[in-house]
Protein backbone atom coordinates (compact mmCIF):
# COMPACT_ATOMS: atom_id res chain seq x y z
CA UNK A 1 0.00 0.00 0.00
CA UNK A 2 1.03 3.35 -0.70
CA UNK A 3 2.61 5.89 1.60
CA UNK A 4 -0.45 8.67 2.53
CA UNK A 5 -0.05 12.81 2.01
CA UNK A 6 0.24 13.01 5.83
CA UNK A 7 0.86 16.82 5.39
CA UNK A 8 -2.36 17.34 4.08
CA UNK A 9 -6.02 17.25 6.46
CA UNK A 10 -7.65 14.14 5.45
CA UNK A 11 -10.09 15.53 4.06
CA UNK A 12 -8.48 17.97 1.38
CA UNK A 13 -5.92 15.07 0.58
CA UNK A 14 -8.79 12.49 0.10
CA UNK A 15 -10.48 15.61 -2.42
CA UNK A 16 -7.03 16.38 -3.92
CA UNK A 17 -6.87 12.26 -4.87
CA UNK A 18 -10.22 12.77 -6.60
CA UNK A 19 -9.51 16.02 -8.57
CA UNK A 20 -5.74 14.11 -9.99
CA UNK A 21 -7.56 11.02 -11.00
CA UNK A 22 -10.66 12.71 -12.62
CA UNK A 23 -8.58 14.74 -15.17
CA UNK A 24 -8.17 11.22 -16.92
CA UNK A 25 -12.29 11.00 -17.52
CA UNK A 26 -11.52 12.62 -21.14
CA UNK A 27 -8.23 11.78 -21.91
CA UNK A 28 -6.26 8.38 -22.55
CA UNK A 29 -2.95 10.05 -20.97
CA UNK A 30 -1.57 12.88 -18.73
CA UNK A 31 1.37 14.41 -17.79
CA UNK A 32 1.38 15.50 -14.47
CA UNK A 33 2.30 19.42 -16.25
CA UNK A 34 -1.45 18.58 -17.62
CA UNK A 35 -2.80 18.22 -14.12
CA UNK A 36 -1.05 20.86 -12.58
CA UNK A 37 -2.76 23.44 -15.37
CA UNK A 38 -6.14 21.58 -14.51
CA UNK A 39 -6.48 21.29 -11.06
CA UNK A 40 -3.80 23.99 -9.63
CA UNK A 41 -2.53 21.41 -7.14
CA UNK A 42 1.06 21.30 -6.61
CA UNK A 43 3.17 19.20 -8.82
CA UNK A 44 4.97 17.65 -5.75
CA UNK A 45 1.47 16.81 -4.02
CA UNK A 46 0.18 15.59 -7.69
CA UNK A 47 3.29 13.32 -8.14
CA UNK A 48 2.32 11.52 -4.83
CA UNK A 49 -0.97 11.46 -5.41
CA UNK A 50 0.14 9.40 -8.85
CA UNK A 51 2.64 7.65 -7.05
CA UNK A 52 -0.18 6.22 -4.48
CA UNK A 53 -2.71 5.58 -7.75
CA UNK A 54 -0.01 3.46 -9.50
CA UNK A 55 0.80 1.56 -6.16
CA UNK A 56 -2.90 0.16 -5.29
CA UNK A 57 -3.12 -0.21 -9.72
CA UNK A 58 -5.49 2.35 -10.45
CA UNK A 59 -2.79 4.27 -12.57
CA UNK A 60 0.48 3.15 -14.61
CA UNK A 61 2.90 5.14 -16.33
CA UNK A 62 3.53 4.86 -19.98
CA UNK A 63 6.42 5.50 -21.88
CA UNK A 64 8.18 8.94 -21.92
CA UNK A 65 6.27 12.00 -23.99
CA UNK A 66 7.79 14.08 -26.75
CA UNK A 67 10.08 16.90 -25.61
CA UNK A 68 8.92 20.27 -26.02
CA UNK A 69 10.49 22.33 -28.59
CA UNK A 70 12.53 24.06 -26.52
CA UNK A 71 14.26 20.61 -25.73
CA UNK A 72 14.46 19.22 -21.94
CA UNK A 73 13.34 15.77 -20.80
CA UNK A 74 10.57 14.11 -22.33
CA UNK A 75 7.68 14.66 -19.63
CA UNK A 76 6.06 11.59 -17.72
CA UNK A 77 2.56 9.84 -18.87
CA UNK A 78 0.33 8.22 -17.18
CA UNK A 79 -2.50 6.63 -17.71
CA UNK A 80 -5.37 5.01 -15.88
CA UNK A 81 -5.06 1.21 -15.97
CA UNK A 82 -6.24 -0.61 -19.62
CA UNK A 83 -6.19 -4.14 -17.11
CA UNK A 84 -9.48 -2.85 -15.82
CA UNK A 85 -12.37 -3.60 -17.24
CA UNK A 86 -16.55 -2.68 -16.92
CA UNK A 87 -19.10 -5.44 -17.83
CA UNK A 88 -22.49 -4.30 -19.31
CA UNK A 89 -25.12 -6.32 -19.22
CA UNK A 90 -28.42 -5.88 -21.57
CA UNK A 91 -31.82 -7.30 -20.40
CA UNK A 92 -33.62 -6.83 -23.88
CA UNK A 93 -37.01 -8.21 -24.24
CA UNK A 94 -36.26 -11.20 -26.80
CA UNK A 95 -32.26 -11.31 -26.03
CA UNK A 96 -29.63 -10.49 -23.47
CA UNK A 97 -26.05 -9.41 -24.11
CA UNK A 98 -23.03 -8.90 -22.29
CA UNK A 99 -20.41 -6.59 -23.13
CA UNK A 100 -16.72 -5.69 -21.50
CA UNK A 101 -15.29 -2.32 -21.89
CA UNK A 102 -12.43 -1.01 -21.06
CA UNK A 103 -11.85 2.55 -18.79
CA UNK A 104 -11.98 4.29 -22.29
CA UNK A 105 -14.65 3.29 -23.96
CA UNK A 106 -12.68 0.33 -25.97
CA UNK A 107 -15.40 -2.67 -26.39
CA UNK A 108 -13.22 -5.65 -25.55
CA UNK A 109 -15.72 -8.79 -25.80
CA UNK A 110 -19.33 -9.04 -26.75
CA UNK A 111 -21.83 -12.02 -25.94
CA UNK A 112 -25.54 -12.29 -27.68
CA UNK A 113 -27.53 -14.81 -26.75
CA UNK A 114 -29.96 -16.26 -29.51
CA UNK A 115 -33.62 -14.46 -29.64
CA UNK A 116 -35.27 -16.20 -26.53
CA UNK A 117 -38.20 -15.94 -24.48
CA UNK A 118 -37.11 -14.80 -20.99
CA UNK A 119 -39.61 -16.15 -18.32
CA UNK A 120 -37.44 -15.95 -14.93
CA UNK A 121 -34.39 -15.21 -12.92
CA UNK A 122 -33.14 -19.01 -13.35
CA UNK A 123 -33.82 -18.43 -16.88
CA UNK A 124 -31.67 -15.52 -17.10
CA UNK A 125 -28.94 -15.93 -14.68
CA UNK A 126 -28.99 -19.31 -16.61
CA UNK A 127 -27.81 -17.36 -19.86
CA UNK A 128 -25.56 -14.48 -18.30
CA UNK A 129 -23.34 -17.40 -16.57
CA UNK A 130 -23.46 -19.16 -20.27
CA UNK A 131 -22.35 -15.81 -21.32
CA UNK A 132 -19.99 -14.61 -19.09
CA UNK A 133 -18.30 -18.20 -19.57
CA UNK A 134 -17.96 -17.87 -23.24
CA UNK A 135 -16.24 -14.86 -23.11
CA UNK A 136 -14.36 -13.51 -20.02
CA UNK A 137 -11.32 -16.07 -18.65
CA UNK A 138 -10.38 -14.08 -15.76
CA UNK A 139 -13.77 -12.70 -13.65
CA UNK A 140 -10.80 -10.77 -11.67
CA UNK A 141 -10.19 -8.19 -14.31
CA UNK A 142 -14.04 -6.90 -13.85
CA UNK A 143 -14.10 -4.08 -11.66
CA UNK A 144 -17.63 -2.48 -11.58
CA UNK A 145 -20.46 -4.19 -13.61
CA UNK A 146 -23.89 -2.45 -14.60
CA UNK A 147 -26.79 -4.25 -15.49
CA UNK A 148 -29.54 -2.41 -17.45
CA UNK A 149 -33.06 -3.85 -17.18
CA UNK A 150 -36.55 -3.16 -18.47
CA UNK A 151 -37.57 -4.14 -15.23
CA UNK A 152 -39.22 -2.90 -11.91
CA UNK A 153 -36.61 -2.87 -9.27
CA UNK A 154 -36.86 -0.72 -5.58
CA UNK A 155 -34.16 0.81 -4.05
CA UNK A 156 -32.24 -2.39 -2.60
CA UNK A 157 -32.22 -3.38 -6.04
CA UNK A 158 -34.76 -6.03 -5.74
CA UNK A 159 -37.49 -7.40 -8.45
CA UNK A 160 -40.49 -5.49 -8.07
CA UNK A 161 -42.51 -6.06 -11.33
CA UNK A 162 -41.62 -7.81 -15.17
CA UNK A 163 -44.29 -5.66 -16.83
CA UNK A 164 -42.84 -7.17 -20.41
CA UNK A 165 -42.58 -10.20 -19.48
CA UNK A 166 -46.12 -10.98 -18.84
CA UNK A 167 -45.30 -15.01 -18.09
CA UNK A 168 -42.46 -14.35 -15.49
CA UNK A 169 -43.23 -15.72 -12.13
CA UNK A 170 -44.34 -13.76 -8.98
CA UNK A 171 -42.34 -15.56 -6.55
CA UNK A 172 -39.59 -14.08 -8.27
CA UNK A 173 -40.22 -10.69 -6.85
CA UNK A 174 -38.38 -9.42 -4.34
CA UNK A 175 -35.35 -11.15 -5.02
CA UNK A 176 -32.15 -9.57 -5.68
CA UNK A 177 -30.83 -8.66 -9.24
CA UNK A 178 -27.46 -7.60 -7.90
CA UNK A 179 -26.56 -10.37 -5.48
CA UNK A 180 -25.95 -13.04 -8.00
CA UNK A 181 -23.59 -10.45 -9.49
CA UNK A 182 -21.63 -10.16 -6.75
CA UNK A 183 -21.52 -14.26 -5.71
CA UNK A 184 -20.53 -14.44 -9.69
CA UNK A 185 -18.02 -11.52 -9.30
CA UNK A 186 -16.71 -11.65 -5.55
CA UNK A 187 -13.77 -9.41 -6.73
CA UNK A 188 -16.10 -6.72 -8.04
CA UNK A 189 -15.99 -3.47 -6.30
CA UNK A 190 -19.30 -2.14 -7.59
CA UNK A 191 -23.06 -2.96 -8.58
CA UNK A 192 -25.15 -1.20 -10.77
CA UNK A 193 -28.40 -2.28 -11.45
CA UNK A 194 -30.42 0.52 -13.69
CA UNK A 195 -33.71 0.79 -16.05
CA UNK A 196 -32.99 0.37 -19.56
CA UNK A 197 -33.64 4.12 -19.96
CA UNK A 198 -31.63 5.46 -17.92
CA UNK A 199 -28.69 3.97 -19.21
CA UNK A 200 -29.16 4.92 -22.59
CA UNK A 201 -30.04 8.88 -21.44
CA UNK A 202 -26.41 8.56 -19.82
CA UNK A 203 -24.74 7.59 -23.30
CA UNK A 204 -26.66 10.93 -24.54
CA UNK A 205 -25.29 13.21 -21.48
CA UNK A 206 -21.85 11.33 -22.12
CA UNK A 207 -21.77 12.66 -25.75
CA UNK A 208 -23.19 15.94 -25.06
CA UNK A 209 -21.93 16.91 -21.85
CA UNK A 210 -22.36 20.42 -22.73
CA UNK A 211 -26.16 20.12 -22.11
CA UNK A 212 -25.40 18.65 -18.80
CA UNK A 213 -24.24 22.92 -17.27
CA UNK A 214 -27.41 24.69 -15.79
CA UNK A 215 -29.90 22.53 -17.69
CA UNK A 216 -32.56 19.92 -16.18
CA UNK A 217 -32.88 17.47 -19.15
CA UNK A 218 -35.16 14.73 -19.73
CA UNK A 219 -34.71 11.67 -21.89
CA UNK A 220 -37.25 9.56 -23.39
CA UNK A 221 -36.06 5.92 -24.79
CA UNK A 222 -39.01 4.24 -27.25
CA UNK A 223 -38.37 1.06 -28.08
CA UNK A 224 -40.82 -2.29 -27.13
CA UNK A 225 -41.73 -0.13 -24.09
CA UNK A 226 -41.15 3.41 -23.39
CA UNK A 227 -38.72 4.55 -20.67
CA UNK A 228 -36.43 7.56 -19.66
CA UNK A 229 -34.36 9.32 -17.17
CA UNK A 230 -33.84 12.80 -15.46
CA UNK A 231 -30.82 14.78 -15.26
CA UNK A 232 -30.21 17.57 -13.27
CA UNK A 233 -27.70 19.85 -14.28
CA UNK A 234 -25.74 17.05 -15.79
CA UNK A 235 -26.46 14.49 -12.63
CA UNK A 236 -28.94 11.23 -12.85
CA UNK A 237 -31.66 11.47 -10.68
CA UNK A 238 -33.11 8.61 -8.71
CA UNK A 239 -36.29 9.15 -6.87
CA UNK A 240 -36.75 7.70 -3.44
CA UNK A 241 -38.91 4.70 -4.94
CA UNK A 242 -36.92 4.90 -8.53
CA UNK A 243 -39.85 5.75 -10.20
CA UNK A 244 -39.07 8.53 -11.29
CA UNK A 245 -38.36 8.57 -15.39
CA UNK A 246 -40.36 5.91 -15.74
CA UNK A 247 -42.70 8.06 -18.51
CA UNK A 248 -44.33 5.26 -20.13
CA UNK A 249 -46.97 4.74 -17.59
CA UNK A 250 -47.83 8.59 -17.60
CA UNK A 251 -51.40 8.22 -18.56
CA UNK A 252 -52.92 10.08 -21.54
CA UNK A 253 -56.22 8.15 -22.49
CA UNK A 254 -57.71 6.75 -19.95
CA UNK A 255 -60.53 5.96 -21.50
CA UNK A 256 -58.66 2.70 -23.34
CA UNK A 257 -60.50 -0.36 -22.07
CA UNK A 258 -57.95 -2.39 -21.95
CA UNK A 259 -55.46 -2.52 -19.19
CA UNK A 260 -51.69 -1.51 -19.67
CA UNK A 261 -49.29 -4.45 -18.11
CA UNK A 262 -49.00 -2.09 -15.11
CA UNK A 263 -52.55 -2.20 -13.96
CA UNK A 264 -53.57 1.21 -15.07
CA UNK A 265 -55.49 1.94 -18.41
CA UNK A 266 -54.06 3.98 -21.19
CA UNK A 267 -50.57 4.94 -20.38
CA UNK A 268 -48.07 6.46 -23.02
CA UNK A 269 -45.93 3.26 -23.44
CA UNK A 270 -49.88 1.00 -24.00
CA UNK A 271 -50.69 4.09 -27.02
CA UNK A 272 -47.29 4.43 -28.43
CA UNK A 273 -45.52 1.43 -29.09
CA UNK A 274 -44.75 -1.16 -31.48
CA UNK A 275 -47.34 -3.67 -31.44
CA UNK A 276 -49.55 -0.61 -31.24
CA UNK A 277 -48.18 0.75 -34.71
CA UNK A 278 -49.24 -2.30 -35.80
CA UNK A 279 -52.78 -3.01 -34.60
CA UNK A 280 -53.49 0.23 -36.02
CA UNK A 281 -52.63 -0.41 -39.28
CA UNK A 282 -54.50 -3.61 -39.20
CA UNK A 283 -57.51 -1.42 -37.88
CA UNK A 284 -57.17 1.18 -41.03
CA UNK A 285 -56.25 -1.79 -43.49
CA UNK A 286 -58.20 0.25 -46.39
CA UNK A 287 -56.03 3.32 -45.56
CA UNK A 288 -52.96 1.26 -45.05
CA UNK A 289 -53.51 -0.52 -48.07
CA UNK A 290 -53.50 2.68 -50.65
CA UNK A 291 -50.10 4.14 -48.34
CA UNK A 292 -46.74 3.66 -49.19
CA UNK A 293 -46.30 1.57 -46.47
CA UNK A 294 -48.61 -1.67 -47.80
CA UNK A 295 -45.07 -2.79 -49.72
CA UNK A 296 -44.12 -3.76 -46.12
CA UNK A 297 -45.80 -6.32 -44.09
CA UNK A 298 -47.52 -5.03 -41.28
CA UNK A 299 -46.09 -7.13 -38.84
CA UNK A 300 -42.76 -5.83 -40.13
CA UNK A 301 -43.50 -1.68 -40.54
CA UNK A 302 -41.39 0.48 -37.56
CA UNK A 303 -41.98 3.35 -36.78
CA UNK A 304 -38.45 4.53 -39.00
CA UNK A 305 -40.78 3.61 -41.54
CA UNK A 306 -43.95 5.21 -41.15
CA UNK A 307 -42.00 8.65 -40.30
CA UNK A 308 -40.00 7.60 -44.10
CA UNK A 309 -43.62 7.50 -45.85
CA UNK A 310 -44.61 10.32 -44.15
CA UNK A 311 -41.53 12.24 -44.76
CA UNK A 312 -42.42 11.69 -48.75
CA UNK A 313 -45.78 13.22 -48.11
CA UNK A 314 -48.30 9.50 -47.52
CA UNK A 315 -51.33 11.18 -46.23
CA UNK A 316 -52.14 8.23 -44.23
CA UNK A 317 -49.01 7.93 -42.45
CA UNK A 318 -48.71 11.90 -42.13
CA UNK A 319 -52.24 11.50 -40.06
CA UNK A 320 -50.50 8.52 -37.72
CA UNK A 321 -47.27 10.67 -37.47
CA UNK A 322 -49.56 13.50 -36.27
CA UNK A 323 -51.46 11.10 -33.90
CA UNK A 324 -47.78 9.85 -32.50
CA UNK A 325 -47.44 13.98 -31.82
CA UNK A 326 -50.41 14.32 -29.78
CA UNK A 327 -50.05 11.57 -27.38
CA UNK A 328 -46.18 12.52 -26.55
CA UNK A 329 -47.46 16.27 -26.59
CA UNK A 330 -50.16 15.08 -23.43
CA UNK A 331 -46.71 13.40 -21.65
CA UNK A 332 -44.84 16.04 -22.29
CA UNK A 333 -46.98 18.64 -21.15
CA UNK A 334 -47.49 16.91 -18.02
CA UNK A 335 -43.22 16.66 -17.76
CA UNK A 336 -43.25 20.41 -18.10
CA UNK A 337 -45.75 21.39 -15.27
CA UNK A 338 -44.61 18.56 -13.01
CA UNK A 339 -40.86 19.51 -13.25
CA UNK A 340 -39.88 22.49 -15.89
CA UNK A 341 -37.09 20.49 -17.82
CA UNK A 342 -35.40 22.92 -20.25
CA UNK A 343 -33.85 20.47 -22.68
CA UNK A 344 -36.23 16.85 -23.73
CA UNK A 345 -34.17 13.91 -25.55
CA UNK A 346 -35.88 11.49 -27.93
CA UNK A 347 -34.05 8.52 -28.11
CA UNK A 348 -35.02 4.93 -29.91
CA UNK A 349 -37.75 4.66 -32.33
CA UNK A 350 -38.70 7.81 -32.59
CA UNK A 351 -35.17 9.52 -33.74
CA UNK A 352 -36.56 8.73 -36.51
CA UNK A 353 -39.74 11.41 -36.06
CA UNK A 354 -40.09 13.26 -39.00
CA UNK A 355 -40.73 16.90 -39.99
CA UNK A 356 -44.45 16.30 -39.35
CA UNK A 357 -44.22 14.54 -35.90
CA UNK A 358 -41.82 17.49 -34.73
CA UNK A 359 -43.89 20.85 -35.75
CA UNK A 360 -47.46 19.08 -34.04
CA UNK A 361 -45.47 18.31 -31.07
CA UNK A 362 -44.22 21.80 -30.90
CA UNK A 363 -47.44 23.29 -32.19
CA UNK A 364 -49.33 21.52 -29.12
CA UNK A 365 -47.27 22.27 -26.55
CA UNK A 366 -47.59 25.94 -27.90
CA UNK A 367 -51.22 25.60 -26.58
CA UNK A 368 -50.77 25.64 -22.97
CA UNK A 369 -50.82 29.61 -21.68
CA UNK A 370 -48.67 29.40 -18.87
CA UNK A 371 -45.60 28.78 -21.13
CA UNK A 372 -43.68 31.48 -21.66
CA UNK A 373 -43.26 33.21 -24.96
CA UNK A 374 -39.10 33.11 -24.76
CA UNK A 375 -39.28 29.52 -23.02
CA UNK A 376 -35.67 28.04 -22.64
CA UNK A 377 -37.22 24.54 -23.74
CA UNK A 378 -35.35 22.54 -26.43
CA UNK A 379 -36.33 19.18 -28.17
CA UNK A 380 -33.44 17.22 -29.54
CA UNK A 381 -33.67 14.01 -31.51
CA UNK A 382 -30.65 11.80 -30.59
CA UNK A 383 -29.11 10.03 -34.19
CA UNK A 384 -27.51 7.29 -32.03
CA UNK A 385 -29.00 3.65 -31.37
CA UNK A 386 -30.28 2.22 -28.72
CA UNK A 387 -27.44 -0.39 -28.46
CA UNK A 388 -24.57 2.44 -28.66
CA UNK A 389 -25.92 4.80 -26.49
CA UNK A 390 -26.92 1.69 -23.85
CA UNK A 391 -23.19 0.68 -24.20
CA UNK A 392 -21.37 4.34 -23.68
CA UNK A 393 -23.91 5.14 -20.73
CA UNK A 394 -23.24 1.57 -18.98
CA UNK A 395 -19.17 2.89 -19.01
CA UNK A 396 -20.13 6.48 -18.95
CA UNK A 397 -21.74 5.37 -15.64
CA UNK A 398 -19.08 3.05 -14.22
CA UNK A 399 -16.37 5.48 -14.64
CA UNK A 400 -17.93 8.49 -13.31
CA UNK A 401 -17.98 6.10 -10.06
CA UNK A 402 -14.19 4.98 -10.34
CA UNK A 403 -13.45 8.35 -10.73
CA UNK A 404 -15.66 9.88 -8.07
CA UNK A 405 -14.76 7.46 -5.06
CA UNK A 406 -11.59 5.71 -6.19
CA UNK A 407 -10.72 4.41 -2.53
CA UNK A 408 -13.83 1.81 -3.40
CA UNK A 409 -11.79 0.21 -5.66
CA UNK A 410 -8.59 0.37 -3.74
Amino acid sequence: MAKSLKAMPSDLRVENRKSVLKTFENSEYMAIADINEITKISRQTIDKIIKYYIDNGLLIELKKGTSSEVGGKPPKLFSLNPSKRFLLIFIHHHEIQLRVTDLFYHETAVWKSPSLRIVSMKCMWEQIEKGIGEIIADRTCITSICMSVPLGTDVDDCLTVATPFPYWPASDYGKSLREPLEKMFPDCSNVFVLADGRVAGSGFMKEHQELGKDNLLVSIYASSGIGGAIFDNGALKLGYNHLDGIIGHMIVDSHVPEKCACGENGCLEQMVNRDRLRKRLELYHVEYEASLLSRIPIQDVTFKDLFAASAEGDAFCRKESVYYADMFAIALHNIQVCIDPTVIVFQGDFRFADDVFKEELVNKLKIFIYTPKNQRIRIIYDDKDLETQERIGGTYLLLSSYLNDPEKYI
